[in-house]
């Protein structure tokens, strides 16, 4: 690059995660679906447990935000976040997405933990095979619940590993009360590719969430809206049945 042809270092983005330390959850922000991820942090070297005097160091959980992704079109059952062990300057997820009924074990990566880079699917799977041809659970019996289409078959088991030149993911295959696909049995399968490949991957997803243009971060924080909106919406509604049931429970007694 120019600034190494003159004798200095190429600016390097600063990995803001690294000095906070970070909870990430599941986030249930209706009652069925719309699985998401939320998180909290809290300064490194802050006291990780409330005071005596019930003070917490950590911050109110907000939503994480996935570039070219809204919530409420899809499921991230979980999210294993960890310092990406090629790119030092960033941060790596491993999850399990669905998105408009598609399933994959997929990465993103981020510089502060919050906003991340649209997905790169790495393994492609089915997803919930509940009705399907073959299948021991039928829609509308007691175990089909309300699932269908919302989770995905495999699932990733652990974070993302470096063995030699590898990179190695550990997949949990149909797992249980997901996949009722006859004869396909829960397994652990190892998935290695060079960890080169995902050193270039990694760099290719920062540079595009780096330069995302100003449009396409409006229409991000637009969707973002109004997936909370219908959130909102659920919430007061379910308030609404709670006040319901205590005035009739209070009418009963």
């Amino acid at each position: 690059s120019r600034a190494r042809a003159r004798g200095r270092r190429a600016p390097r983005h600063p990995c803001l995660a690294c000095r906070r330390a970070m909870l990430y959850a599941r986030a249930n922000p209706v009652h069925t679906g719309q699985r998401y991820v939320q998180l909290s942090t809290a300064d490194q070297g802050s006291p990780l447990l409330p005071s005596e005097e019930g003070v917490s160091t950590w911050s109110p959980f907000q939503m994480i935000r996935i570039d070219n992704y809204a919530y409420c079109d899809g499921d991230i059952y979980f999210f294993l976040v960890q310092q990406n062990p090629v790119l030092a300057d960033s941060l790596l997820a491993l999850f399990p997405v669905v998105h408009r009924t598609s399933g994959c074990i997929a990465f993103a990566v981020s510089r502060d933990g919050v906003r991340w880079s649209a997905p790169a699917p790495l393994l492609r799977c089915a997803t919930d095979d509940y009705g399907s041809p073959g299948s021991r659970v039928k829609l509308g019996s007691r175990h089909s619940h309300t699932h269908v289409g919302q989770r995905s078959l495999h699932q990733p088991a652990a974070n993302l590993h470096l063995v030699g030149s590898e990179a190695v993911v550990f997949v949990h295959e149909h797992v249980p009360g997901i996949s009722h696909t006859p004869g396909a049995k829960p397994r652990l399968k190892r998935w290695a590719f060079p960890a080169s490949r995902l050193r270039e991957w990694s760099r290719a997803l920062l540079a595009e969430h780096d330069a995302r243009p100003a449009w396409r971060r409006a229409e991000d924080q637009a969707q973002h809206e109004v997936c909370e909106c219908r959130r909102q919406s659920w919430l007061h509604r379910l308030a609404g049945r709670r006040r319901q049931n205590v005035s009739r429970l209070s009418s009963k007694v």
